[in-house]
C-alpha cells in the first residue's frame, strides 16, 4: 500500500472542502453586502423624500394658532367682548421623563390642580402640547421660566382669552365660552381637544362668524419638545364682528332698575323689533366660566334653584295673568260677542258650576264695560267673556298674538310655552277640557305659559299698531377693520287679528291703565308723557281668592306669585315697549309698574319731579288716594 498516496489524496479532499466552505462563504457575504446596498439604495434613493421629511418632523413641529374671536360691541360701538393675551400652561407628556414629579412642582410654582391636569392629560394627546392650566398670573410664568430647563415637556403658550369688560351685565343674553365637549368634538369640524366654542347666548348662535380660522406656525423643537426658533408661519384671521341692538346705557339701567329681583326687563323698539335692553336676574360673570372652574363650582351654578344660568326672557315659562286680558278683549271685539258699552256686573266673585271664582277686588267693581275692564283689570268681566268665546276661539287668537311659537331671537333653546286647547290637553294630558278650565285660562291662568320675550313682542304688536316683528338682537356683522358685510333689517313675522278700531279701542283702555283714577299702572306716570300699560299677577299655584301681599310674603318663595307690568311710550308714537316681570314677587305688578316708569324715563330724556325713592319696591310703598289693590 502507498502510503503517500493516500496522505496525498486526503489533502486533495481537505484542499477542496475548505475552497467549497470559502467559497460558501464568500457567496454568503456577498449575498449580504447586495442586500444591504439594496436597502441602501431604497434608503437614499426610493425613500430618500419621505424619510428627509420625517427626519424633519422630529426637528421641527407645526403649531396651531388659534383665531383671535370676533368681538361684540352694542348700537353705538362700545366693547361688550373682546379678547386679551393670556398665558397658559402646558404639557407635552411623552416628552416628560417622570410626569408625577413635574406636576408636583408645578403644583408649588403655579398652583395646578394635579387631579385635573391628568384628567386633561388622558383625553388628550401625548404627542401634543395640552392645556393643563388657564390664566396664568405673571409671578407663576415667571417661576415656569425660570425652572424651564429643568421641566422637559412644559411649555408656556399665549393665546387670545375672551374678555367682558362689564363682566354680568347682559351676561345671560351674550353668553360665554367653554371648552368643546366630547360630543361636539363628533359633530364640529376644524375642532380640536381643549378649543374653546360658545356654549350660549350669541356666542353660541354666532360662533361661526365670530370664531375666525386657525394659523400655523413652523418651529425648530429641541428632544423635551421646547422651541428654540421660528421658521415660519401663517397667520390666523379674526372672526367677524357683531354690532348688537343693544344698547349699554339701558342695558345698566335695566339690570340696576332689577337689582336683585328675580325676573327679566325687557326693552324693544316697536318701530323695527330692535332690542334695546335684556336684563335677566340673578346673573353670572361670564368672565368665571370662560376662564375656567372645578367641577364642584359648576355644579353649584347648574344646581342653584334660582336657576342661575337661565336666560328668563327666552327660557323662563309663566303663567301671563291679567296681560292675557289684551288677548282675550280682541277675541271678543273680532268675534262680536261684545260691544264697548256692553256691561257685565262685578260683585267681587264668579259662580260657575260648582265652583266659585274670585275677582282680585273683593268687593267687586259693579257694573263695567270693556273700557273699564281692562283699566281696572276686572277678572269677573274676562270671566263672563271666556265662556263666550270658548277654549277653541281664545287658543285660535292666542296663537296669533305670537304665543305658543318661538318669536326667533335666538337660535336655539327658545321655549314655546302653552297655548291650551282641548287637543293640546288631550294629546299631552290623554284627558277632556273641561269648561270650568276655560274660565282660568281667561284671565291667563290654568295652562297657560308664556315667556317674556313673547309678551314684549306682543306689546310692540300692540304699540305700532298691529305688527309682530321677530325681536332682534344683531344689527349687523363687520369685517374687523369695520367694514361691513351683512345688515339685518327689520322682519315682519305677522299682523294682529284686529281691526285698526277695535285695536285704537284697546290702547285708549291701556292708557287708561296707568292715566285714569282708578287704573291699575297709575305708579306709571310720567310728566308731560302719555303712557300705556297693563298689569298683571300670574298666580303660581292655583286660581284661588287672592290674598294681600302681607300673607303673600309670608309664604314660601316658590309659592308666591309673579307680577308683570307692560307698557309703551309715547302713547300716540311709541319708540319703546317694556316688560317686566318680577318672579315670585308675592305682590301684583302694580307695585312693578315704576320701574318701567323709570326706564321709560331714561329712554326718553325725562327729569321725573317725582323722589327717585318711589322707584324703589316694597310692601310698605305708599299708595296715594287711589284704592289698594293687588294687580
Amino acid at each position: 500500500m502507498n502510503f503517500r498516496k493516500i496522505r496525498r489524496s486526503s489533502s486533495q479532499i481537505e484542499a477542496g472542502s475548505i475552497n467549497r466552505r470559502l467559497i460558501v462563504i464568500g457567496s454568503v457575504f456577498l449575498f449580504l453586502i447586495g442586500i444591504l446596498a439594496l436597502r441602501l439604495w431604497i434608503l437614499q434613493v426610493i425613500q430618500g423624500e419621505v424619510l428627509r421629511r420625517r427626519s424633519e418632523n422630529n426637528r421641527i413641529e407645526t403649531k396651531p394658532v388659534p383665531g383671535i374671536r370676533g368681538k361684540i360691541l352694542d348700537r353705538n360701538g362700545l366693547l361688550l367682548a373682546r379678547n386679551r393675551a393670556a398665558f397658559h400652561l402646558a404639557l407635552i407628556p411623552r416628552s416628560i421623563p417622570d410626569l408625577e414629579n413635574s406636576l408636583s412642582r408645578l403644583k408649588e410654582q403655579t398652583g395646578l390642580d394635579p387631579v385635573r391636569a391628568m384628567a386633561e392629560i388622558r383625553r388628550g394627546n401625548p404627542f401634543k402640547p395640552i392645556i393643563v392650566q388657564r390664566n396664568l398670573s405673571r409671578e407663576a410664568v415667571a417661576q415656569v421660566m425660570e425652572h424651564r430647563w429643568e421641566l422637559p415637556g412644559v411649555l408656556i403658550q399665549i393665546n387670545p382669552q375672551r374678555e367682558y369688560p362689564y363682566n354680568a351685565i347682559a351676561a345671560q343674553m351674550m353668553g360665554y365660552l367653554g371648552k368643546i365637549s366630547k360630543s361636539q368634538l363628533k359633530k364640529e369640524k376644524d375642532y380640536r381637544h381643549g378649543d374653546m366654542i360658545g356654549k350660549q347666548g350669541i356666542e353660541r348662535d354666532f360662533e361661526e362668524t365670530l370664531r375666525g380660522s386657525r394659523g400655523r406656525r413652523w418651529v425648530e423643537v429641541d428632544a423635551f419638545g421646547r422651541e428654540i426658533k421660528l421658521l415660519g408661519e401663517r397667520p390666523a384671521k379674526p372672526g367677524k364682528n357683531l354690532v348688537l341692538t343693544l344698547d349699554l346705557e339701558l342695558q345698566q339701567i335695566a339690570e340696576s332698575l332689577m337689582a336683585d329681583r328675580p325676573g327679566v326687563l325687557i326693552a324693544i323698539d316697536p318701530r323695527n323689533g330692535e332690542i334695546l335692553a335684556l336684563a335677566s336676574n340673578p346673573r353670572f360673570d361670564p368672565n368665571v366660566l370662560t376662564n375656567g372652574l372645578s367641577v364642584e363650582l359648576w355644579n353649584s351654578l347648574r344646581q342653584n334653584p334660582l336657576r342661575i344660568l337661565q336666560d328668563r326672557a327666552t327660557r323662563g315659562q309663566y303663567p301671563p295673568g291679567s296681560v292675557f286680558k289684551i288677548v282675550m278683549a280682541a277675541a271678543g271685539l273680532e268675534e262680536n260677542l261684545i260691544q264697548p258699552t256692553d256691561t257685565f256686573s262685578c260683585p267681587g266673585n264668579f259662580k260657575f258650576r260648582d265652583r266659585t271664582y274670585r275677582c282680585w277686588q273683593a268687593r267687586g267693581h259693579g257694573h263695567v264695560d270693556l273700557h273699564r275692564a281692562l283699566v281696572e283689570s276686572c277678572d269677573v268681566f274676562f270671566y263672563e267673556l271666556g265662556l263666550k268665546l270658548g277654549i277653541s276661539r281664545i287658543a285660535q287668537y292666542a296663537s296669533a298674538f305670537g304665543l305658543g311659537k318661538p318669536t326667533g331671537i335666538v337660535k336655539q333653546g327658545e321655549k314655546v310655552g302653552i297655548v291650551p286647547s282641548p287637543g293640546w290637553k288631550k294629546k299631552v294630558l290623554g284627558q277632556p277640557w273641561y269648561p270650568g278650565e276655560t274660565v282660568s285660562v281667561s284671565i291667563g291662568q290654568g295652562y297657560s305659559l308664556v315667556t317674556p320675550i313673547q309678551i314684549a313682542v306682543l306689546t310692540a304688536a300692540v304699540a305700532n299698531g298691529g305688527t309682530l316683528f321677530r325681536p332682534t338682537l344683531v344689527r349687523r356683522i363687520e369685517q374687523s377693520d369695520g367694514t361691513v358685510l351683512e345688515t339685518f333689517a327689520p322682519e315682519i313675522t305677522g299682523q294682529l287679528p284686529v281691526s285698526p278700531k277695535n285695536l285704537k279701542l284697546i290702547r285708549n283702555a291701556l292708557r287708561g291703565v296707568v292715566h285714569e283714577p282708578r287704573g291699575t299702572g297709575f305708579r306709571a306716570r310720567l310728566p308731560g308723557i302719555k303712557v300705556a300699560g297693563k298689569t298683571g299677577t300670574a298666580q303660581v299655584v292655583r286660581l284661588k281668592a287672592r290674598k294681600d301681599s302681607k300673607e303673600q310674603q309670608t309664604k314660601p318663595r316658590f309659592l308666591r306669585d309673579h307680577a308683570w307690568f307692560i307698557a309703551f311710550a309715547p302713547f300716540d308714537e311709541p319708540s319703546i315697549a317694556v316688560v317686566v316681570l318680577a318672579e315670585h314677587a308675592g305682590q301684583g305688578g302694580s307695585r312693578y309698574a315704576p320701574l318701567a316708569k323709570a326706564f321709560i324715563a331714561h329712554h326718553l330724556k325725562i327729569i321725573d319731579p317725582q323722589p327717585q325713592a318711589r322707584i324703589k319696591v316694597s310692601s310698605s310703598s305708599p299708595r296715594l288716594h287711589h284704592a289698594p289693590h293687588n294687580e
